[in-house]
């Protein structure tokens, strides 16, 4: 979103299509949908100012898997694992990534600066 008041700008709309507003949610600057009932959520939307910190992060980890598919497995299978172990505890699935999805920020950082 070009700011955080057009996604709440469209709150009825996706309302209507299903989707519970959560607002932050624990991530200063973002506001987030969810669909589906809280044991199994098929939907999340996350809605981040363009251009904020939080957009440079996604864009980031975004170009990073796709010049390193073997780190989006090890991601993939990692939250494959988590799902296994924490099937109805969504905060700690969610904690046990932000490790990972830290080091892949410092990564893409590194790797960025150094092909500049």
């Amino acid at each position: 979103a070009s700011s955080l008041k057009d996604a709440e700008d469209i709150k009825l709309k996706l309302e209507a299509l299903g989707y519970e507003y959560r607002g932050e949610e624990g991530v200063l600057g973002r506001r987030l949908y969810v669909k589906g009932s809280p044991e199994w959520r098929t939907h999340h939307l996350q809605f981040v100012e363009r251009d904020s910190d939080e957009w440079k992060n996604h864009i980031l980890i975004r170009e990073y898997y796709l010049n390193h598919p073997d780190v989006a497995q090890e991601y993939a299978n990692l939250k494959r694992a988590l799902a296994g172990k924490y099937p109805n505890d969504r905060p700690s699935y969610s904690s046990g990534k932000n490790a990972f999805i830290k080091s892949v920020i410092e990564k893409a950082k590194k790797e960025e600066s150094e092909n500049s």
